[in-house]
Parts: structure tokens; sequence; C-alpha cells
């Protein structure tokens, strides 16, 4: 059995650290399609200043598919293993972008994030979703830039997940 290059990509990247939710199932070919166009708008989302390094899809049923549940489940799965810390851009509409960042302070330039598509059409049957490793473009790198991404996380009080 051969492995593609983007799932040997994952599989040895950050998220390929991070398990599926239980109802979830990895995506096939017919959903690769929807993986790029949630790729390609995650990476307009963060007003191109990253490029995706590693990608896993998922589909989750309808009737399975909570946001709150996905972004703790991974949270959980990053932010105490990975020393991984919240990252939400402030334009970030919660609710209308289904998407969760998580810097880590030990790897510069680098972000996890989970997403899925939010329109009528996804909102329709069975969701894709993906968790892709990200990494800052080398033109945005300067002093100021690594400075800010190698603060440590905020203390929380209450485990993971504030």
């Amino acid at each position: 059995m051969s492995t593609s290059p983007q799932t040997a990509a994952a599989e040895a990247s950050l998220i390929g650290r991070i398990d599926a939710l239980r109802a979830a199932q990895p995506a096939g070919d017919a959903a690769a399609g929807q993986g790029a166009e949630l790729a390609s708008w995650l990476k307009r989302y963060l007003k191109d200043e990253y490029d995706v390094v590693a990608t896993r899809l998922f589909v989750v049923r309808g009737q399975d598919f909570h946001w709150g549940t996905l972004t703790s489940f991974v949270g959980n799965s990053v932010e105490q293993p990975l020393q991984a810390c919240l990252d939400t851009p402030a334009w970030h509409g919660p609710g209308r972008d289904l998407v969760q960042l998580w810097r880590i302070p030990g790897q510069p330039y680098k972000r996890i994030a989970v997403a899925t598509l939010n329109d009528e059409r996804a909102k329709a049957g069975d969701r894709v979703v993906g968790y892709f490793e990200l990494e800052r473009l080398p033109n945005l790198r300067d002093a100021a830039a690594l400075q800010a991404e190698t603060q440590p996380c905020p203390a929380t009080t209450g485990g993971a997940n504030r």
C-alpha cells in the first residue's frame, strides 16, 4: 500500500500527532476538491501570510458535527503536548469563521489550524474538516515578528481550552 506525499508529510508533521474525532472518517478522493477549496479559503482568511505545509482531511457526518467539540478536542491535543496557545486574529468572526489557530512558541512561524467551510453547501451534508500545519511566509519574518512568535503562552486557569 503506497502513501501519498500529502499523507506522508502530514504523518511526519505536527498535525500527525492529533487524533481524529471518533465521529470522523479520513477523507477520500471524493472530498479532495473540498479540501483544496478549504485550504485556499484558509490562506485567504489568514491574509496570504501563511503557506499550508501539511493537511489532514476528515469527513464528519452532518448530524455528528459539533464545532465546539472539535476545537476543544484539537486544543487538548496541541495546547499541553506542544505548549501551543490560541491565536485568534483580530478579524475573526466567532460562529461565522469556523477556524481555530494555535501558535507554538518553541517553533516560530508555525501555526496549527482546524477549519471547515461554513457556506450553505457545506452545511447541507457531511462536513469536510481539515487539520492544517501552516508556516509564515519568509518575506514576513523579521526581528519584531520573531519576538512576537516566541512569547510564552499566557498562563491560564482551569487548564487547557480556557
